[in-house]
């Protein structure tokens, strides 16, 4: 658990939409 990043966990919760919009969130801000 702890070798796999915040965001792949995320993504599997949320979906790969989820993950895809957080990430451009934060590089778009």
């Amino acid at each position: 658990m702890a070798s796999k990043p915040n965001l792949k966990v995320r993504g599997d919760r949320g979906g790969p939409d989820e993950s895809v919009r957080a990430s451009r969130d934060r590089i778009g801000r």
